[in-house]
C-alpha cells in the first residue's frame, strides 16, 4: 500500500502491553480467572489404528488439538498432553480464542452462531470450572498479528471496563506479552 499523504498519528490505534505471569489470565471487570490451557499432540501409528478395525485410516504424527482441562479424555494412539500459556508458532498453526459465558446455553449459542456462520471449527471445547463457562476454538491467524495468539473474550462487561461495547479481550504473544485492549478480530 502506497501512502502519498504524511501520517500524523491521530487515527493509529496503539495496544496496550505487558508482561504476564505464565498461566495467569484475569478478567478484572468481572472477576474471573480464565482456565488452562492444554495441548495436547497426538500420534497414530498403522498398527494402532488396525488395532482398533480402522484399516482405512492413514497414519500421522504431532498433531495438536486443545483443551481447556487436563482432563482423562481417551485419544487413539499416543498422546502427550501440556499445559501452555502462548503458542509456538514453529508447531501451532492456528490462534485461539477462548471466551467466557455466563451459562451453558450461552456457550452452545456461541458455537451454533459460528457453525450457522460457517466459522465453526471441529477444534472447540466447553468447559465448565469454578469461574464460569468457557468455549476454546480456533482460528486462522492473521497475517498482521504476531503470530499465533491466545485471544480472553468475555461479553457484557460494564461499558467503563471496555472498548465501548460492552466486551473485554486481551491476546496472549508467542513470547508471554498480553495485548490489552485487543479489538483486532476482522480477517481484512
Amino acid at each position: 500500500m502506497k501512502i502519498d499523504a504524511p501520517i500524523d498519528g491521530s487515527n493509529v490505534m496503539r495496544l496496550t502491553t505487558r508482561a504476564v505471569k505464565i498461566g495467569t489470565v484475569w478478567c478484572h471487570p468481572l472477576n474471573l480467572r480464565f482456565p488452562t490451557v492444554y495441548r495436547v499432540v497426538q500420534s497414530i501409528t498403522r498398527d494402532q489404528f488396525n488395532a482398533h478395525g480402522l484399516h482405512d485410516q492413514e497414519p500421522f504424527a504431532n498433531e495438536n488439538c486443545y483443551e481447556l482441562e487436563n482432563s482423562a479424555r481417551r485419544y487413539l494412539g499416543t498422546i502427550e498432553r501440556i499445559a501452555i500459556s502462548t503458542l509456538d508458532p514453529s508447531i501451532d498453526r492456528v490462534s485461539l480464542v477462548i471466551r467466557y459465558h455466563p451459562s451453558e446455553e450461552s456457550a452452545l449459542g456461541y458455537l451454533v452462531g459460528l457453525e450457522d456462520f460457517g466459522a465453526y471449527s471441529t477444534d472447540h471445547w466447553i468447559s465448565s470450572t469454578e469461574e464460569g463457562v468457557f468455549t476454546l476454538i480456533s482460528r486462522p491467524t492473521k497475517p498482521s498479528w504476531p503470530g499465533p495468539l491466545i485471544i480472553y473474550c468475555a461479553d457484557n462487561v460494564p461499558a467503563d471496563n471496555c472498548l465501548g461495547e460492552e466486551c473485554w479481550a486481551v491476546a496472549m504473544t508467542r513470547d508471554g506479552i498480553l495485548i490489552e485492549e485487543f479489538a483486532d478480530f476482522d480477517d481484512s
